[in-house]
């Protein structure tokens, strides 16, 4: 829809390349590849909530090694990040009592220890002093634990309610104004702001800004009225 919408706004030579390449940000080769992974996880999740949760994680969790194990490559960096986080997702799903109970048991020593884990294999890749596929398999499933005890402890801290009410309701900020973002410069495309003065670029910064943000939470509330879309199944 937003990709019909930016094509039949959009004039000229300029836009035409504009919605190229939104239409390529689209795909599972782009940086925008989670869009494809949450149009197909939910779903699947619906159309697989009869599978018992076990059958489900063991499949994914044998996706997720092959692939981050550069068993199995597909040739586009996307796709292989959906195959790779569908077990995070499902964990998410069907673990959720067991994170919660988890993220309850919090404690800085074992954040501590987790962090120290998580720099040192990111060293191994980063630095290339470990050419072996063990280190991408273990590397995600650190970092999950990392985030859910350093996430926990921060959540105790008073001073950080104001951020937790605002990260809530921005959630759909945060997922959609990359997209949106791209319709907006594929629809204005012929239109050129590099002449005027600072101030009135500054200004027409600020308004797209916001007008991006009131936009995301708008399609926001939209998709979470379709179950279907983003809703998940009711775990057994």
């Amino acid at each position: 829809m937003l990709v019909a919408v930016s094509v039949s706004v959009a004039p000229g030579d300029a836009a035409a390349a504009a919605r190229a390449g939104l239409v390529e940000a689209l795909t599972a080769s782009s940086e925008l590849w989670y869009f494809l992974a949450l149009a197909l996880y939910f779903p699947l999740a619906r159309l697989t909530r009869r599978v018992p949760p076990a059958v489900q994680l063991g499949v994914a969790a044998v996706a997720f090694v092959l692939t981050a194990g550069g068993v199995v490559r597909t040739g586009s960096w996307g796709a292989d990040h959906v195959l790779q986080l569908y077990v995070f997702f499902l964990a998410g799903l069907h673990l959720r009592p067991a994170v919660l109970a988890r993220a309850r048991r919090a404690s800085a020593g074992r954040c501590l220890l987790l962090a120290v884990l998580w720099a040192g294999l990111a060293a191994l890749i980063r630095f290339g002093t470990s050419s072996g596929s063990l280190v991408f398999v273990v590397l995600p499933p650190v970092g999950v634990l990392l985030v859910i005890e350093l996430a926990a402890l921060l959540g105790e801290r008073g001073w950080l309610r104001g951020l937790r009410r605002i990260g809530r309701a921005t959630l759909p900020v945060y997922v959609l104004h990359p997209l949106l973002l791209l319709v907006a410069g594929a629809a204005l495309a012929g239109v050129r702001v590099a002449g005027l003065p600072l101030p009135v670029q500054a200004a027409a910064v600020a308004a797209a800004t916001a007008l991006v943000a009131a936009a995301s939470l708008a399609v926001g509330r939209l998709l979470v009225r379709v179950p279907w879309l983003v809703g998940l199944p009711r775990r057994r």
